[in-house]
């Protein structure tokens, strides 16, 4: 609990954030906020309004969409870390093959079927390029190191 004679942490009233671990989970006011507030006044009806809206539309979801990653130290060595690891290179090409798709249908639409395969032709021998390091062995051995 705060005590409220200890002096709270400065909360700027045009930006109401905290470093807190509370508040970046939950993205909700903490307790380091509502002392300022109780002291300060910094909580205004806008403010209000902003959390209701960030839940208003999309409920829950608004957690599966916060795009600041907070990780704590040493997770990546921990049990589980290869399985992480692969599910991190299976999102990566999961993103790759929708980008395929949609470039594809997007010069479909502006270019013709012939323009789109010769472009989706040179897309991909520029990916073969870029990622032709990644699947050597020789390569792989420098990665190692």
């Amino acid at each position: 609990m705060t005590n409220l004679s200890e002096q709270p942490r400065f909360v700027d009233p045009n930006n109401v954030e905290c470093a807190c671990s509370f508040y970046r989970k939950y993205l909700l006011p903490c307790r380091h906020i509502f002392l300022s507030d109780l002291l300060y006044d910094v909580l205004t009806p806008e403010h209000w309004q902003m959390y209701s809206f960030m839940f208003e539309e999309s409920g829950f979801e608004v957690y599966e969409a916060v795009t600041k990653e907070y990780v704590q130290d040493g997770i990546y060595d921990e049990i589980g870390a290869p399985e992480r690891r692969a599910l991190g290179c299976k999102e990566i090409l999961e993103n790759l093959r929708s980008r395929y798709y949609e470039l594809e249908e997007d010069l479909l639409e502006r270019v013709g079927p012939e323009e789109t395969s010769r472009q989706m032709e040179s897309w991909l021998d520029s990916l073969r390029q870029s990622s032709q390091p990644y699947l050597t062995v020789e390569n792989f051995d420098l990665l190692a190191q």
